[in-house]
C-alpha cells in the first residue's frame, strides 16, 4: 500500500476506504482473481474496469485501484454491510500509476530490456537462466506480460526489491512509448531484430529502429545484432555489443557444426565470444538459437559479466508454447506449434522448420497474404473461420481453404496417424493454439491458457454487433446425429444462410463431423457453398426455373423436379453440357406445397425413362407435422405407394428420404435412404421439444448510458416517458439487425448477467434498456439478446413466443449487415 502510494504521487491518490496494507499481486482481469490481489479498474477502447470491480470484489480482491468514486457499484458501501472492507485508492489515470510504480520497484535492480520484431521472448528465456549462473543469483523475467500494462502486472507477483530483472518489452503507439518511458532505466538495451517490423506494430524497420533508439536509455549498454543496417545506423553512436552467425565478427558468434543440424534433436553448436568457442548441444532451431543465445550471451558482456558459465545453461532452454514447439500428436506422428504470430519471415522460418520434420508434410496456417513463404513440398491449408477473404485472392500459391478448427482437424488427423508432421501457424488474433489443443492433446504447454485469455477470444467483432456461431458445439451436434442415424446418411440442410448462422462455415463444419449431403432452398444459396470450395453432393430444394437448369447442371447440382418443362429444359442443358444431371423427384403427399400428386409418379416417371441426360435417382416429400407420428406415417405411406409407382415403370429410386429433424425421432421408418436435418443439427428447439447444444448468440454492446429525470422521453414517438429518475442503456442493435421492433419486441436483453427490460420503440439501428436496478453497467459492456450470461439465458424459443411466431423465424431475420463470427469457447 505504501509502496503504490509513493509510486502514484503524481496522479493524485485519494484513499477512498482502507482495508488491507498488503496485496498478493495486481490483476486487471476479475475472472483471473484467485484472492488478495489489488485490482485496477481500467478503461478500455471497449469497456470500463470499473463494471468489474464488483465480480473481483467477490472472488477475493481486497483492492481497488480506481479513476472515480465506486460507492455506487459496490456492496461494502451499504450501511448494513458486515464484512470486511477493501482498500480502494483513487488516482487519476490507473495505467500511469501503474507506470510509475513499476518505475519504484525497479529502482534498485540491474535491468536488461530485450526488444525488437522477432525473438524477444526466446531471448529472455534464455537470458533468465544465463544470468542466474554467471552471477549466481535469482533473475526475475515478466514472460509475455511485454506491453506497459502487463510489466507492472508480472513485477507484482516477484519480490518487492528484485536484484536482477529481465523484461521483455512491446511498444505499439505513442502512448505505450511514453509509459515505457516513464518505466525504464536499463543498463543493458538488447535488441533482438527489425526484420518484418511492417508486419506487426510499425510502420518500417526504420520506424522501429529509430523507436527503440529513443526509448533506450543515454546510458545503456545497447546489445544488437551484427547485420541490422537501420539499428546500426539507430546506434551508431552508443556503446554496442553485437552477436551474429559464425564468422560475421561480431563479439559473439552463434552457429552450427553440422551442415544439417538435426533439429528437432539437440544439435551441436559452437558459441565464439571474442575469440574464445565453446561447443554445445542446442535444443532450439538454429536460427532461433542464433538470437537467443547471442542476445543472451551479448547481455551478459554488456553488464561486465563473464559469459564463460552461462553458456552450458544456455542448452537447458526449450522452445516457448507456440515458438517452434514440436509437440507429439495423438495417433502419431509431430505438431509443430508456432501460433504466437504471423509475419513473412517467422512464416518462412517455420516452413524450412517443418521440412526439417518426418513427412507428409501439412501447414494449417491463418488466412494472411504469406503462405508462400512456406516454400514447396508443404500441402498449406488456409484456416478463414470468418470467411472474409477467398484462397483465390491471397499472395502466392492457390492454398485450400477451410472455415473451422473442426475441418482442420479432420484434415490433418490423416497426417499425424501416418508419421506425418503439422505446422499450426497463426497470428495472435486467430488463436490457433486451439487447434493445437486438439491436435496435441490434453496437458501439452500451449499459449495464451489464462482464463481470462480463453474467454475473451482475442477477436475484434467487425460491428459492436454481431453473431457468435459455436462451430465446436456444430461439430459435436452433427457427429452425435451421424452416430445415431448409422448406417443411413445425413444431409445437413443449409438454406437461408444456414438458418442465419452462415452457410459455408456451418456446412465445412458439418461435412467434417461425418454429414454426406447438402441441401439448400435455391440456386443462388448453392452457388454459394460451390464458391467456397464444397464439392459435396447438394440438393436444390426448392424450385429451380427452366432458365437457370443450365447454370445447376454446370455445378454439378442436385435439383428437385416435379414439372416436365423442367424435367425437359434439364435434359437439354445436360445434352449440350455433354454430361448427365441428377435430379430427385418431389411428390406432395398431403402438404399442398410443392410437388406431384402420388397419382402422377408413374407417368412421370415414364417420361423421365426416355430422356438419356437425366438421372432420376432420387424421391422424396416433406412432412406437415414430423413430430406427429400418425401423421407422418400417412404421409409416409402415400410416398412409398409413389416408389412402387415408379418402380412399376421399371425405374429404380437409389435415394429416399422423407424424416426431418424431429420424424426420424419418432417414425424411425422414415428414415428411408437419407434424413435431413437444419434445425436440430444448429441447437435450435426441433418441433418435438428436442434441444441439442445451442450454436447461435445474438449479441451486442452498450453504447452509452444515461441517468434521466422523471418525464424525459425515451426514443421515437414519445412512446415511452420516465416515471421517475432512472438509468437508461443504449445498445447499438435496430429493427434494421433482424432485433424487431414491433408489433411486439425482444422483451429483455441480458446485461451482466442480469435481465433488463427495453423501454421506448426500437430504432433501425438502436434500443434503449432500464438497467436503473445495477449502477456497474457502463459503455463497453456486452449485451446478450440470444445466448447465455451468466445464468442467465435468452433462448430463440422464448424470443419467438414473445413475438408471436417460431423459433426458425428469428435467426433467419438477423439480417446480414450482423457479421457472424466463431465463438472461441473457454
Amino acid at each position: 500500500m505504501a509502496e503504490l502510494l509513493a509510486g502514484a504521487a503524481s496522479q493524485a491518490p485519494v484513499v477512498l476506504a482502507r482495508g488491507s496494507e498488503q496485496f498478493s499481486e495486481i490483476a486487471n482481469d476479475s475472472r483471473e482473481v484467485v484472492g488478495g490481489e489489488l485490482f485496477v479498474a481500467l478503461r478500455t477502447a471497449t469497456g470500463d474496469g470499473h463494471s468489474f470491480i464488483r465480480e473481483a470484489h467477490a472472488r477475493g480482491a481486497t483492492g481497488f485501484l480506481v479513476e472515480r468514486p465506486v460507492d455506487d457499484l459496490v456492496p461494502w458501501a451499504r450501511a448494513d454491510w458486515a464484512g470486511p472492507r477493501p482498500t480502494v485508492v483513487k488516482v487519476d489515470s490507473c495505467r500511469r500509476a501503474l507506470a510509475e510504480w513499476a518505475s519504484l520497484r525497479l529502482a534498485q535492480s540491474e535491468l536488461v530490456v530485450i526488444t525488437g520484431s522477432l525473438g524477444k521472448s526466446t531471448a529472455q528465456a534464455a537470458l533468465v537462466p544465463a544470468w542466474a549462473a554467471a552471477s549466481g543469483g535469482p533473475v526475475l523475467g515478466n514472460g509475455d506480460r511485454n506491453d506497459p500494462l502487463g510489466i507492472p502486472l508480472a513485477l507484482s507477483a516477484g519480490p518487492a526489491r528484485p536484484r536482477r530483472v529481465v523484461l521483455e518489452v512491446v511498444a505499439a503507439n505513442q502512448l505505450e512509448e511514453s509509459l515505457l518511458l516513464r518505466m525504464l532505466r536499463p543498463r543493458v538495451w538488447c535488441v533482438t531484430s527489425t526484420s518484418d517490423a511492417e508486419a506487426l506494430y510499425w510502420r518500417s524497420p526504420a520506424a522501429l529502429a529509430e523507436l527503440l533508439a529513443r526509448l533506450a536509455p543515454a546510458g545503456a549498454v545497447v546489445v544488437r545484432p551484427m547485420a541490422d543496417p537501420w539499428l546500426e545506423r539507430a546506434f551508431h553512436q552508443r556503446h554496442q555489443v553485437t552477436f551474429g552467425a559464425l564468422g560475421s565478427g561480431a563479439d559473439v558468434e552463434v552457429g552450427e557444426l553440422d551442415s544439417d543440424p538435426t533439429w528437432p534433436r539437440p544439435w551441436r553448436c559452437r558459441v565464439v565470444i571474442r575469440g574464445v568457442s565453446w561447443d554445445v548441444p542446442s535444443r532450439l532451431h538454429l536460427t532461433v538459437t542464433q538470437t537467443a543465445w547471442g542476445g543472451a550471451l551479448g547481455s551478459l558482456i554488456a553488464l561486465g559479466l563473464d559469459p564463460a558459465p552461462a553458456v552450458a545453461a544456455l542448452s537447458t532452454v526449450g522452445a516457448l508454447p507456440g515458438r517452434l514447439s514440436l509437440l507429439p500428436g495423438l495417433g502419431g506422428g509431430m505438431v509443430l506449434d508456432d501460433s504466437v504470430d504471423a509475419t513473412p519471415l517467422s512464416v518462412a522460418l517455420a516452413g524450412r522448420a517443418l521440412l526439417k520434420l518426418p513427412g507428409p508434410h501439412l501447414a494449417v496456417v491463418g488466412s494472411a497474404p504469406w503462405q508462400s513463404a512456406l516454400g514447396s513440398g508443404i500441402r498449406v491449408v488456409a484456416l478463414d473461420e470468418h470467411g472474409d477473404r477467398r484462397s483465390e485472392s491471397w499472395a502466392g500459391p492457390r492454398v485450400e481453404a477451410l472455415a473451422s478448427i473442426t475441418e482442420a482437424v479432420a484434415l490433418a488427423e490423416p497426417v499425424l496417424a501416418e508419421g506425418g508432421s503439422v505446422l499450426v501457424k497463426g497470428t495472435a488474433g486467430q488463436r490457433l493454439e486451439r487447434l493445437t489443443a486438439r491436435l496435441a492433446g490434453p496437458g501439452m504447454p500451449l499459449l495464451r491458457q489464462e482464463r481470462g485469455r480463453r474467454l475473451v477470444g482475442f477477436r475484434s467483432p467487425r460491428r459492436p454487433t454481431w453473431v457468435e456461431v459455436d462451430l465446436l458445439g456444430l461439430a459435436a451436434n452433427v457427429a452425435a446425429m451421424v452416430a445415431e442415424l448409422a448406417p443411413v446418411p445425413l444431409m445437413a440442410v443449409v438454406k437461408a444462410d444456414a438458418y442465419g448462422h452462415g452457410a459455408s462455415q456451418v456446412a465445412r463444419t458439418a461435412l467434417a463431423s461425418g454429414a454426406q449431403w447438402l441441401a439448400t432452398a435455391t440456386l443462388a444459396e448453392a452457388a454459394q457453398l460451390r464458391g467456397a470450395g464444397l464439392d459435396a453432393p447438394c440438393l436444390v430444394l426448392g424450385y429451380t426455373p427452366p432458365g437457370q437448369v443450365a447454370e445447376a447442371v454446370a455445378m454439378g447440382l442436385v435439383i428437385t423436379v416435379f414439372d416436365l418443362e423442367v424435367l425437359a429444359a434439364l435434359e437439354e442443358a445436360a445434352d449440350r453440357a455433354d454430361s448427365r444431371a441428377r435430379a430427385h423427384l418431389k411428390v406432395d403427399t398431403g402438404m399442398s406445397r410443392l410437388g406431384v400428386a402420388p397419382e402422377a409418379v408413374g407417368p412421370f416417371v415414364a417420361e423421365a425413362q426416355t430422356l438419356a441426360h437425366v438421372d432420376l435417382e432420387g424421391i422424396y416429400t416433406h412432412f406437415r407435422k414430423g413430430q406427429d407420428a400418425a401423421s407422418a406415417r400417412q404421409q409416409l405411406a402415400r410416398l412409398l405407394a409413389a416408389v412402387g409407382a415408379g418402380e412399376g415403370q421399371g425405374h429404380h429410386f437409389r435415394l429416399r428420404h422423407a424424416a426431418n429433424s424431429a420424424a426420424w425421432h419418432h417414425l424411425p421408418e422414415s428414415r428411408l435412404d437419407l434424413v435431413r436435418s437444419g434445425g436440430e443439427m444448429l441447437g435450435l428447439v426441433t418441433g418435438d421439444g428436442r434441444r441439442r447444444q445451442p450454436v447461435l448468440s445474438f449479441k451486442t454492446t452498450v453504447a452509452q448510458i444515461h441517468d434521466l429525470e422523471a418525464g424525459a422521453f425515451v426514443g421515437y414517438g414519445d412512446t415511452f416517458r420516465a416515471p421517475g429518475p432512472m438509468r437508461v442503456a443504449t445498445i447499438a442493435v435496430g429493427y434494421g439487425d433482424g432485433f424487431r421492433r414491433g408489433p411486439a419486441n425482444w422483451g429483455s436483453v441480458l446485461i451482466r448477467g442480469q435481465r433488463h427490460p427495453l423501454v421506448g420503440d426500437v430504432s433501425m439501428d438502436l434500443a434503449m434498456v432500464d438497467v436503473s436496478n445495477d449502477p456497474a453497467v457502463s459503455r463497453g459492456d456486452p449485451v446478450v439478446l440470444i445466448g447465455r450470461q451468466g445464468a442467465e439465458e435468452v433462448t430463440a424459443e422464448e424470443v419467438a413466443a414473445r413475438l408471436g411466431t417460431i423459433n426458425y423465424e428469428v435467426v433467419t431475420q438477423i439480417l446480414a449487415r450482423v457479421p457472424r463470427e466463431v465463438a472461441v469457447p473457454e
